[in-house]
């Protein structure tokens, strides 16, 4: 997530939704504020507008 300056809110937490899907909730990037999905191996594999 730094590589696209994006950091998780610190309120927030880093859902496990399944054994091999993450989700960071209210994510502050440059370009606004998104819910973020990562893989198992922390890959991002959607990003959308919060």
């Amino acid at each position: 997530m730094a590589r696209i300056s994006c950091k998780p809110d610190p309120e927030a937490s880093v859902e496990n939704e399944r054994d091999d899907l993450y989700e960071v909730d209210d994510a502050v990037c440059e370009i606004g504020q998104y819910d973020i999905k990562l893989n198992a191996d922390f890959i991002i594999t959607s990003m959308t507008l919060d």
